[in-house]
């Protein structure tokens, strides 16, 4: 198959629409991939605070007394398990919250990052949210601004900013874009110039053909045509 057109194949792996899906699969793997380490983190951080709470319930062999620290730390349990509710009467006491984009708005507000008076890096995810999908948002959005960059520093069969480059055989009238834009100038001195070499090719066989029969003959005999052979 001609290279000239290997760009008009779904399957190009250089082709502008290729290059493209290739890198948002990328960041959309990159996003859920940080977001499943994210989830494994605040499981592993869960699963220490469990285990840290009963080791300290056996070292003391005894219940210990409902204090407002406890009542903290089962308010940020229950929100760990997506189940926060909020306490009446606690008016002064801080709680993530996050909202929720409806119909598929970007408007997003910002996710406290406070819980119980205390910074609290997973509040989002404690609140039941997605952080993947804003950062895949993000991914691409920076993914697609650098197309432009890539386009000045690689050169493939597609040039970008250009359109498909069509061949004379898909014109009506058989030429190029090239040779449409040529001017009138540019092709009266083509002509002139095709013109005088074809002149002096056709001398300089003359000059030869005169100088073979000089010495062949001894004088110049010229060439006659058949009516002039018959007189």
């Amino acid at each position: 198959m001609p290279i000239k057109l290997l760009q008009h194949k779904s399957w190009h792996v250089y082709s502008a629409e290729n290059i493209a899906r290739v890198k948002r699969d990328e960041a959309r793997a990159a996003a859920q991939e940080e977001e499943d380490e994210q989830r494994t983190m605040l499981a592993d951080s869960e699963a220490r605070l469990d285990r840290l709470r009963k080791q300290a319930d056996i070292a003391s062999g005894k219940k210990r007394k409902r204090d407002r620290d406890d009542e903290g730390e089962k308010e940020l349990e229950r929100q760990l398990k997506g189940k926060g509710r909020a306490v009446e009467g606690e008016e002064d006491q801080v709680r993530a919250k996050i909202v929720r984009p409806e119909g598929g708005k970007s408007d997003k507000k910002e996710v406290p990052m406070t819980t119980n008076g205390h910074l609290n890096f997973w509040a989002d995810l404690e609140a039941g949210g997605q952080p993947g999908s804003s950062k895949l948002e993000s991914r691409l959005k920076k993914v697609l601004e650098a197309e432009s960059d890539d386009s000045l520093t690689k050169v493939f069969l597609a040039k970008k900013g250009e359109g498909e480059p069509k061949g004379w055989y898909a014109t009506e009238d058989g030429k190029t874009e090239k040779e449409r834009k040529q001017g009138v100038e540019e092709t009266l001195e083509r002509t002139y110039r095709d013109n005088e070499s074809k002149r002096i090719k056709n001398g300089l066989k003359s000059f030869v053909g005169r100088h073979a029969s000089i010495e062949r003959f001894g004088v110049y005999a010229p060439k006659l045509s058949r009516g002039q052979e018959r007189l």
